[in-house]
């Protein structure tokens, strides 16, 4: 029978844990067998030692990696054969290091840099929403009683507490940059972030909060959402915007209220223009008068500002409403421009930009425009882009690249900056704006008669489909461009009070 070789017990001190083989090994220096010195048997002449894994699978990576340990440990372990060139490291053992002990002084509820790193960038005053007052971040406490403290630290200070001490039961986990979570003995959780922070849930969501919710942000607030939002409150609902208000919807809006409405201002300024450019009609409606006195306001006032072309509401209206132009409006054009439609041939179209969905808006068509710029963040009439009238994203977003790139650069060149009113929008298709094939242009700075100098020049020098020079309480031009066309129409128009003629003409 062969006799196994004798097990022989070392203890020694690590001086290497970069194990070339990646394997987990360590070098260690025997007590008793190596020479202490290391110029006589230097590091590099050390032999590799395996290292038993406790309570962990060894094989294929499973469990805890065998890369615990540092250089200095004091370790205990054995010698598999008598040669004394093969051993393995049972475990390491903790002591003193120059007078302090190994254990780190979070297990042992002393001082420590990670609770200096917390107090000095802890956040003591942050604003609570409307007057709630202010709040803080709570500091870090640590009443650890020695051993009850379980701690995982490394070398760069990245900790892990669970602190077991009766009456003082926490969970804390620590990152370098200041990021960390919390739980106190009370069962409160702090979360930190001082980076961005992400959260994905593939599925649903559900929050249940037994209290009150306040939110401070400093920045900005957005939110998309792809459905439907529906809010319920039971008590009373307030909102304080120290700004401007804006909404937008595209379909019905609807006010049901079981008690009064109330509409105090010193002006209600019904149809501001934002769909046409056109200037406000201010209306004070004196309290003494009743809701019917606002809708009649209302229907009196109201008008088709959002159409554009001919074809978009096919004939006027018997009861379309007339605009109230400037005094000097005496029924004829002041000016006419001396140019006439003319047939141009669509130039050659550079390739066009491929998006990924969501849209990023911020994607630039054009040195000058971006995708935002002619559709969701235009502050006049914004609309997000949606497929629609069989066109998808991506070919919405190439008409609006070969807009751009055709007449609002070259134009922008010539004349400088302007604003648009309106790009993308959404509706049937009986609009080029659906198409996102057309942009209202208008300038504040600019005169009436600047407007027509500008259509006129467009007329002559641009590839334009069709050029509506339009007529509210103030003028715009409507301006398109189809890429899908081999020639542009070159189509010249003027609208005022709801009628469309040929020509370009200014009335104001």
């Amino acid at each position: 029978m062969v006799q196994a070789e004798p097990f022989i017990p070392f203890f020694g001190v690590i001086e290497d844990v970069n194990d070339p083989e990646k394997i987990g090994r360590v070098r260690v220096r025997v007590h008793g067998y190596h020479s202490p010195s290391a110029g006589m048997i230097p590091t590099e002449m050390l032999q590799w030692f395996s290292c038993v894994v406790s309570n962990s699978a060894a094989q294929k990576g499973l469990g805890s990696s065998p890369t615990g340990y540092e250089i200095g440990t004091t370790v205990f372990g054995y010698f598999v054969e008598k040669t004394f060139q093969t051993g393995i490291v049972i475990g390491g053992l903790n002591g003193f290091t120059q007078g302090t002990s190994d254990v780190s002084a979070l297990a042992r509820g002393e001082d420590h840099p990670v609770a200096q790193a917390r107090e000095s960038n802890r956040i003591t005053s942050i604003q609570g929403p409307m007057q709630k007052g202010e709040w803080g971040e709570a500091p870090y406490t640590n009443k650890a009683v020695y051993p009850n403290n379980h701690v995982f630290e490394t070398r760069t200070r990245i900790v892990k507490e669970f602190d077991g001490t009766e009456g003082e039961e926490r969970i804390h986990e620590f990152h370098p940059s200041g990021t960390y979570y919390d739980i106190d003995a009370d069962g409160n959780k702090t979360v930190k972030v001082v980076g961005d922070n992400y959260e994905l849930i593939a599925g649903n969501d559900r929050i249940f909060i037994n209290g009150d919710v306040n939110m401070t942000v400093t920045g900005d607030a957005n939110w998309y959402i792809g459905g439907n939002m529906n809010i319920q409150v039971d008590g009373d609902k307030s909102e304080v915007v120290q700004g401007n208000v804006k909404e937008y919807y595209a379909g019905d809006w609807s006010i049901l209220s079981g008690g009064s409405v109330g509409v105090d201002g010193s002006t209600i300024d019904l149809n501001s223009g934002v769909a046409s450019g056109n200037s406000g009609i201010p209306i004070t409606i004196p309290k003494e008068y009743d809701i019917e006195f606002v809708r009649a306001a209302v229907l009196l006032t109201s008008r088709y500002a959002q159409f554009d072309e001919p074809s978009e509401i096919n004939k006027v209206p018997d009861d379309y409403p007339q605009d109230t132009p400037p005094s000097d409006y005496d029924g004829e054009p002041i000016e006419e421009a001396e140019v006439e439609d003319e047939e141009k041939p669509t130039p050659e179209l550079e390739d066009c930009r491929i998006i990924e969905l969501p849209i990023n808006y911020n994607i630039r068509l054009s040195p000058n425009y971006t995708i935002g710029d002619l559709s969701r963040d235009i502050p006049i009439f914004p609309h997000s882009i949606r497929s629609q009238v069989n066109l998808t994203e991506q070919e919405i977003v190439c008409n609006l690249q070969a807009l751009a790139e055709n007449i609002l650069e070259p134009l922008r060149e010539e004349y400088g900056t302007f604003r648009i009113n309106s790009g993308f929008r959404v509706g049937s298709g009986r609009s080029q704006h659906n198409r996102g094939q057309a942009a209202d242009i208008q300038e504040p700075s600019w005169s009436n008669q600047k407007h027509l100098e500008v259509a006129e020049w467009m007329a002559k020098n641009l590839p334009v489909d069709q050029l509506i020079c339009e007529h509210g309480n103030s003028i715009w031009i409507h301006v398109s461009f189809d890429r899908n066309k081999s020639a542009q129409r070159g189509e010249l128009m003027t609208m005022i009070n709801g009628r469309f003629m040929p020509g370009l003409k200014l009335f104001y």
